[in-house]
């Protein structure tokens, strides 16, 4: 089993809903941001994370498709780091979210002991039996500086192709000193 990749590593945390709460927490999931706006872009750790909720197995995991007893929250994220000071950051940036969230689930700690909140997290961890990063060895920061740099490339090509040769090269060594 591995949940490591290169330096990056994955996270998959089960937590059963509490009965009654489940469409209260599918309703709060769907509204929020995605994208750059999602509660998770802040974090300068996380490669991608989500949150689903979930009702049966998949039929390739099990003969059949089973209906789960209740429904389970899934929380699966690929980060940089350890797993405790991953969640231990990312509960500060959640806050405001996690009573909506994880509070709608069986024996949520509640967050004033964040400490005792991200041991309840790690208690319904399930490890990862095959995990691979396609860019294992690169930081989320690596990433995004290599996008952004990709990003400057295209934009100074799209410039400059009109270019006399000579102009592109002066036009080249002012964009990339």
């Amino acid at each position: 089993m591995s949940d490591r990749s290169g330096q990056a590593r994955a996270l998959t945390i089960f937590t059963p809903v509490r009965s009654g709460e489940e469409h209260a927490l599918l309703e709060y999931l769907s509204g929020l941001p995605r994208g750059a706006g999602s509660p998770f872009a802040a974090s300068d750790r996380t490669h991608v994370a989500r949150w689903l909720v979930l009702d049966r197995l998949p039929d390739y995991c099990v003969p059949r498709q089973d209906r789960l007893r209740r429904q389970q929250l899934l929380f699966s994220a690929s980060f940089d780091g350890d797993e405790r000071s991953y969640l231990e950051g990312l509960t500060n940036l959640l806050l405001p979210h996690l009573p909506a969230v994880w509070g709608r689930c069986e024996d949520f700690p509640g967050v004033q002991s964040r400490s005792g909140f991200v041991d309840w997290l790690l208690a319904h961890r399930v490890r990862t039996s095959f995990f691979f990063a396609a860019y294992g060895d690169a930081t989320l920061r690596d990433v995004r500086n290599a996008l952004a740099a990709r990003e400057q490339a295209l934009a100074f090509a799209l410039r400059a192709q009109t270019l006399e040769p000579n102009a592109r090269l002066e036009a080249f060594r002012a964009a990339f000193p």
